[in-house]
């Protein structure tokens, strides 16, 4: 992960039809996140459409711990992902499980579709807020993706 405030890194999927229903009618799912700022935490995240059709329900579990070594080592970062829930894993640790049944069909339904997956940096923002100048140039290093199959 890069260090220093402004980094906002993150590996994320968003509904493959986002174009044609926008979003967070789309879904969106934060494997990771790490907020330059607030670096004793990786979170993850999952947006959807609430009940009310305008506004978005956030997921948010997170790890609070002394992560250190995010920026000197490589971790894994993972969801496991079925028609009924999400699981969240930190090297290879469950840290949350959501679960269709804990919200309302209508909101649930995004994960039922087809997602692609993005990765980037981005600087600033919400996530990232003010950025340390002095720690350009920013990286975000990825050693390896992996996406799996269950065979029905």
């Amino acid at each position: 992960m890069p260090e220093g405030k402004g980094a906002w890194p993150a590996i994320w999927a968003l509904g493959a039809n986002r174009d044609s229903i926008g979003w967070p009618g789309c879904g969106e799912i934060d494997i990771v996140e790490w907020l330059g700022w607030a670096p004793q935490f990786i979170t993850g995240s999952l947006y959807t459409i609430t009940v009310s059709g305008d506004d978005t329900a956030l997921i948010t579990p997170y790890l609070p711990f002394n992560f250190f070594t995010l920026s000197t080592k490589f971790h894994n970062y993972a969801i496991e992902w079925d028609r009924t829930q999400i699981k969240y894993f930190y090297d290879n640790k469950n840290y949350a499980t959501y679960k269709s049944s804990q919200i309302t069909e209508a909101e649930w339904e995004p994960f039922t579709k087809p997602f692609y997956l993005l990765l980037n940096l981005a600087m600033g923002g919400t996530g990232g807020k003010a950025i340390d100048y002095k720690k350009f140039p920013f990286v975000f290093k990825i050693d390896y993706v992996r996406y799996y199959r269950k065979l029905q």
